[in-house]
């Protein structure tokens, strides 16, 4: 059952392939007949709406592609590390946690968040305080943020070179996900 859900978005991916060459044949040819003003502006008016329209469906695919792209990552990620931990013998080979499929490989990846702290707690002010702002005022006014993503990296980083981290970051729980490689030849 599977295979077939593998085939059918495969067969879309290679859909959208041939009308991605196709349209952007056809964008550069209308691209080339505006410049030479061969469309009245009412014509140019609709093209523009319909460049638009593309646009927000091709926009609403990509994230809806991304989230299930994500969202199937974090979940083999979870599943191939719980495996490794079951079982140790598979960390001794190398590559062994890569999976690969018939179009691409996989590679888990785990890393660490820390729990950002919430505005206005002792928590806060220390880690605003690690970073160098001690404004009293400009910290209580909640406009210091910090990123999700380099709070993370930086936490990951620590954690594996046993490092302490920053006061202020109490919590840290795993983020999975997996990077995919096309194969070679698999275009």
């Amino acid at each position: 059952m599977s295979h077939e859900h593998v085939d059918e978005l495969n067969a879309i991916r290679l859909k959208l392939l041939k009308f991605q060459l196709d349209s952007s044949a056809l964008f550069h040819d209308i691209l080339d007949l505006i410049k030479s003003e061969s469309y009245t502006p009412v014509d140019g008016c609709d093209i523009g709406w319909c460049f638009r329209e593309i646009e927000n469906y091709a926009d609403e695919l990509r994230k809806e592609a991304k989230a299930r792209k994500e969202l199937i990552g974090r979940l083999l990620a979870f599943r191939v590390t719980q495996d490794a931990m079951n079982d140790p013998d598979l960390l001794s080979k190398e590559g062994a946690l890569t999976i690969r499929g018939r179009f691409c490989s996989g590679t888990p990846e785990v890393k660490q968040q820390g729990a950002q702290p919430k505005r206005g707690s002792e928590d806060y002010v220390k880690l605003c305080n690690f970073f160098g702002i001690t404004d009293d005022a400009l910290i209580e006014s909640g406009t210091v943020q910090f990123s999700f993503n380099k709070l993370g990296d930086l936490v990951s980083g620590l954690m594996v070179d046993g490092k302490q981290l920053p006061p202020g970051i109490t919590k840290t729980y795993p983020l999975y996900s997996t990077i995919f490689r096309t194969k070679k030849g698999k275009k």
